[in-house]
């Protein structure tokens, strides 16, 4: 950069500042592509390769929203919503309406009691989340507190409200993958699912290494080698790519847990977890079995 274009730079930077605006640099992290790796993913760790991976994620293998299975098309809430819209849409009829209904139906049924529910425990068996809300969800392998846990989402539902909404929203509104939710974080939530089925239809799916450019995962390793991917950024993309009929995309690495490091977990080693709890919930998700079985049981009764 020049001298003048640099002067021209901080000229336009004082300016927007007066106005109320302010310009920070937006960095990229790229990750190494292993598109074609089919191994056992602890292998991944002993590569000469600094950084993150990316690896292609089959949508059979994938878990979103903690424990629903991404290609159980009937069960899972936001996949299930983007296919109301599809069929509406071939009768001309409203889609985001058609989300929207599907995801209150989902918010007024599934409302874990405390964070220890969502993971499929009862709130004596994990005392640290027992009396927490559902959104205080401490996974045994994260490193990480609950005040810590509070900060973040308040944070994340902050930055991804304000996505679609011009109201400032936080998590007094709701969280995205259990009710109650406000009448604004439903039509938030409805309008993101909206808006990135519009856009993939359009434009297939792309992805790139800024910010938020890559669906991110835990890896989750049995002993045998056999492993599930567990959605930690992406939900609405993963579920409007599984309504769509994809099969397979790629999935940036954010960590490897394996069942038999068990006792190393952080939460285990904090006395947070007990070996058996713990074990406990990375069964529940690899099988995608939990909680929401109970939801699915009462959508049926209704339709009964």
């Amino acid at each position: 950069m020049s001298m003048k274009s640099g002067r021209a730079a901080v000229v336009v930077k004082k300016l927007l500042a007066n106005l109320g605006y302010n310009i920070t640099t937006i960095s990229s992290t790229k990750p190494t592509a292993l598109l074609s790796f089919e191994g056992n993913p602890r292998a991944l760790r002993y590569l000469k390769k600094s950084g993150e991976f990316l690896i292609t994620g089959k949508v059979e293998d994938g878990r979103s929203l903690f424990v629903f299975p991404l290609d159980d098309k009937n069960r899972h809430p936001f996949v299930r919503a983007v296919q109301a819209a599809l069929d509406v849409s071939l009768i001309g009829g409203d889609e985001r309406e058609a989300i929207r209904r599907r995801l209150m139906g989902f918010y007024s049924l599934y409302r874990p009691a405390s964070a220890a529910e969502v993971l499929g425990a009862a709130a004596e068996e994990i005392p640290m989340l027992g009396d927490q809300p559902p959104w205080v969800v401490i996974k045994p392998w994260e490193d990480m507190s609950v005040q810590e846990r509070i900060e973040k989402i308040i944070r994340t539902e902050r930055e991804d409200n304000s996505q679609v909404s011009t109201a400032p929203m936080s998590v007094e509104h709701g969280c995205n993958f259990c009710g109650p939710v406000s009448g604004e974080k439903l039509s938030v939530e409805a309008e993101r699912l909206y808006k990135i089925m519009k856009s993939i239809i359009k434009n297939g799916f792309m992805r790139h290494d800024f910010k938020d450019g890559d669906i991110r995962a835990d890896i989750l390793v049995q002993t045998s080698g056999n492993w599930k991917w567990l959605v930690k950024s992406g939900q609405h993309r993963v579920a409007v790519l599984s309504a769509l009929g994809y099969r397979e995309f790629p999935i940036r690495v954010e960590s490897i847990v394996c069942r038999d490091e068990v006792d190393f977990w952080p939460q285990v080693l904090a006395g947070n977890y007990s070996r058996e709890m713990a074990l406990r919930v990375f069964d529940n998700i690899f099988s995608g079995v939990g909680v929401h079985e109970r939801y699915w049981a009462r959508i049926l009764a209704e339709a009964a």
